[in-house]
């Protein structure tokens, strides 16, 4: 009949929906940042290595602020209540790693010194690492102001 393969692929998203978050970060993140990583000369990347933190760190933390301070007016949930200041900042920690995947592209396409490929790879990798620590911080900050019929473990963090 008509309605089965819109039903299987309900079915299969629904299904999808029970997968385990840590599996995804255990099984894809692994390879991205392998791969971004391998890419990269070791001796250009220590000689770029300061200031690809003084690039990553301080524009990680503003970011969060600056879309933490825009989410709490402008984003509600559907039943209308805006989010409360941690949840704001761990959506924004979310939302604030950027990924110059199609620069690092161009800047190989063009020819561009190995030293300003690896700056902003660099960057890169500092960025999401650092957004990474900012969501756990946030994320800690949410669920311990969770009631514990919310959380996955009761008595803990999630």
């Amino acid at each position: 009949s008509d309605g089965e393969p819109f039903e299987d692929f309900l079915n299969g998203r629904l299904s999808f929906s029970y997968l385990d978050p840590h599996a995804i970060f255990f099984v894809i993140l692994p390879p991205l940042l392998y791969e971004s990583a391998s890419g990269m000369s070791w001796h250009v990347l220590k000689q770029v290595l300061p200031s690809s933190l003084i690039l990553a760190l301080p524009g990680v933390v503003l970011n969060v602020c600056l879309t933490g301070l825009l989410i709490k007016p402008l984003v509600s949930d559907t039943a209308g209540h805006s989010f409360s200041w941690p949840a704001a900042f761990l959506l924004s920690s979310i939302l604030s790693a950027t990924d110059p995947v199609a620069v690092v592209a161009a800047l190989r396409t063009l020819g561009a010194p190995q030293k300003l490929s690896a700056l902003i790879e660099g960057e890169s990798l500092m960025n999401d690492g650092s957004a990474f620590v900012v969501f756990l911080v946030f994320q800690d900050w949410v669920g311990s102001l969770a009631p514990d019929e919310e959380k996955m473990c009761p008595g803990s963090s999630p």
